[in-house]
């Protein structure tokens, strides 16, 4: 009986969530299909980064700054994913890897 609280009503979105969800998926936030999104990687703070890097936690935030290190600031906050200082490590050791090696003459 419509409008009694049957089980299909509850599990229903209204009709405002309904919309905010389609224009997210239009945007491209959301996927068309729960099962198809990839979590998300947690984020990690200038202090774990620090630990990660074996850097003092200032001194990452000043690297993130000076965009040497990739990192987000949300508000007054610095925030890394491990998977990306990990892939900047490794940039960085490929770079070194290819240089020549200097000619320590003095």
């Amino acid at each position: 009986m419509p409008g009694c609280g049957s089980e299909d009503e509850s599990n229903a979105p209204g009709p405002e969530l309904s919309a905010v969800l389609a224009s997210l998926q239009v945007a491209g936030f959301l996927g068309t299909d729960e099962q198809n999104m990839a979590p998300i990687e947690p984020l990690i703070d200038a202090h774990e980064a620090a630990k990660l890097l074996r850097l003092h936690p200032v001194t990452v935030r000043e690297m993130a700054a000076r965009r040497e290190i990739p990192g987000l600031k949300i508000g007054k906050v610095w925030r890394f994913r491990a998977s990306s200082l990990d892939e900047w490590v490794n940039s960085r050791l490929a770079l070194v890897r290819h240089q020549p090696p200097r000619n320590h003459e003095r």
